[in-house]
């Protein structure tokens, strides 16, 4: 037996833990540089010689998941792209150490997940400060990008960082459940005014832990004083939350209604505010997905949000100003390479203001129901620090 075969066959048995990446099914393996199922593995090496004849009925807009995967080859190709499968990355077997102790954390990562998961109302009362890196077993993630951090603070690469983000955001971003109530007219109905605002609440909150956990493996992000780092995480919040959703749709393949399907406009039991927030965040989603952006992308332009410097409280502009101009040009690199286009990144960044208006329509629509229910509703701790209504416009 070759020297540490015994310890890989190990890891492969224990990697099912991971679900594959592209539709979800159990996985058997790294295959392409992606965790997949025997299927998609399958699927992505005959693809290398059939995408031209892919096509899509329905404009790239096909849900990929176990039971969907075979109705649109366009669209599965596509996803096994953005998550960066490709002919050319080695198997399981050939990776680095430093790849396989990523699967290793992964895999310890989901079954922790699965604990904390399982252990109801573990994090209800956590503040903004005790959500850390290491509190989802993060500690050998943090080790193994120690290294790869420094390099990236001190070069103008946009791969390394932009590789750096997509790790960062596969280990903070694990929540599949995001504002489920949603999924339905009816069951929107059935909701008073209340219900509806505890609900979007104990969804967000499991948002923000993540929102947070993705803040602090971020570049940079420790350099801000712990006054400013709150005020940023404050100031990005709602916005980062949309972005989840985003990243839910993109990478998962949740696909949330339109606003038609939706009718919100009739939904009389829940205010005007609250169904305007609705209806705006379903149509910046749209927009936003309409983009085809790549897991990559969505994770930089994820600390471009997060570094924005007009963040209101925030002491030290002058040091956030060099974060977000360091994650700005790196996003804007990438992107119009990958889109083969120097006006892409431009039409993405556009979409920023419509992100700070649905923030302000946020808080606006939060602070109008404090107010008229008498402060009725408990929120969680995480979610009242984060969404103080004293801070709205």
């Amino acid at each position: 037996m070759k020297p540490g075969s015994s310890h890989t066959k190990g890891i492969k048995a224990e990697i099912e833990v991971i679900p594959c990446k592209v539709c979800s099914d159990k996985s058997s393996g790294v295959h392409y540089g992606v965790i997949t199922c025997e299927g998609c593995k399958g699927f992505f090496r005959r693809s290398q010689s059939n995408a031209s004849n892919y096509l899509c009925q329905k404009e790239g807009r096909c849900m990929i998941d176990r039971i969907s995967r075979n109705r649109c080859q366009f669209c599965r190709l596509q996803k096994c792209i953005a998550l960066g499968m490709s002919k050319e990355a080695v198997k399981f077997g050939r990776m680095s150490k430093r790849q396989r102790e990523m699967v290793q954390d992964e895999v310890k990562y989901h079954k922790k997940v699965r604990s904390i998961s399982s252990d109801s109302g573990s994090d209800s009362e956590m503040s903004i400060n005790e959500v850390d890196a290491t509190s989802i077993n993060h500690i050998e993630f943090d080790e193994q990008l120690l290294d790869i951090t420094v390099q990236v603070m001190r070069e103008d690469n946009c791969d390394s960082l932009a590789n750096l983000m997509l790790q960062a955001q596969r280990k903070a971003f694990y929540s599949d459940e995001l504002l489920d109530m949603m999924t339905s007219r009816e069951e929107l109905r059935g909701l008073t005014q209340a219900n509806f605002w505890e609900k979007v609440a104990a969804k967000m909150t499991s948002t923000i832990q993540q929102i947070i956990e993705f803040a602090k493996l971020t570049p940079g992000f420790d350099s801000l004083s712990q006054d400013d780092q709150i005020m940023v995480l404050k100031g990005a919040g709602y916005e980062m939350v949309v972005m989840h959703l985003l990243w839910t749709s993109s990478v998962l393949g949740f696909r949330f209604p339109d606003t038609e399907d939706m009718d919100i406009d009739s939904l009389s039991n829940i205010d005007e505010e609250s169904r305007i927030l609705l209806k705006a965040t379903l149509e910046v989603l749209r927009a936003l997905s309409n983009l085809k952006l790549t897991e990559r992308e969505i994770a930089l332009l994820n600390t471009v949000i997060l570094f924005q410097p007009e963040h209101y409280g925030v002491q030290d502009r002058v040091e956030l100003g060099k974060l977000y101009n360091k994650h700005l040009i790196a996003f804007t690199e990438l992107i119009n390479r990958t889109h083969e286009s120097v006006e892409y990144a431009e039409k993405t960044l556009a979409h920023l203001p419509c992100l700070k208006i649905l923030a302000a329509r946020h808080m606006k629509a939060l602070s109008t129901f404090k107010r008229v229910s008498n402060n009725s509703v408990e929120f969680p701790a995480l979610h009242r620090e984060l969404f103080a209504t004293e801070y709205a416009a």
